[in-house]
């Protein structure tokens, strides 16, 4: 028994299939290189006291909203409230599906005590990503039922 799909549907369906897909919104994430992104965005800001080179990496909106001093601030009060950054360990990540946003958790270790950032992005594995938000905190990351841990 043979299907009855004419020829000329076998041949434009691959790209029927493509157009509906970009059309409906889905991005592909690349976890590895968003987490690249942010941990240079976090080592810019609170590590190497470079908010200018910080700022380049931000999206269009969050350049909008804020500023280099804003940036500078933050990396000030990093160091009042928790001491110098040592470093970052990436937790886990967010994204929601048909979204290009992805949300990234970190724990920091600093002279003073463990620091928590979160650092939203905006992009995909295609264009790359661009930091849109960031968020300091003193308490631990609350559980998130879409996390997904990084692999290795």
């Amino acid at each position: 028994m043979s299907s009855f799909v004419p020829k000329g549907i076998k041949k434009i369906f691959p790209v029927v299939l493509a157009v509906i897909i970009s059309g409906c919104g889905i991005y592909f994430h690349s976890p590895s290189k968003a987490r690249k992104r942010a941990a240079t965005f976090i080592d810019l800001v609170y590590m190497k006291g470079k908010a200018e080179e910080a700022f380049a990496l931000a999206h269009k909106s969050f350049r909008e909203n804020y500023s280099v001093r804003y940036l500078e601030k933050l990396g000030e009060r990093m160091k009042s409230r928790f001491g110098r950054l040592e470093g970052v360990s990436a937790d886990f990540y967010i994204t929601a599906q048909g979204e290009k946003r992805m949300e990234i958790y970190y724990t920091g270790i600093s002279e003073k005590k463990l620091s928590y950032h979160k650092i939203t992005l905006i992009g995909d594995s295609f264009g790359g990503y661009k930091v849109a938000g960031i968020m300091l905190s003193e308490r631990p990351h609350p559980e998130h039922r879409t996390a997904k841990r990084f692999d290795g």
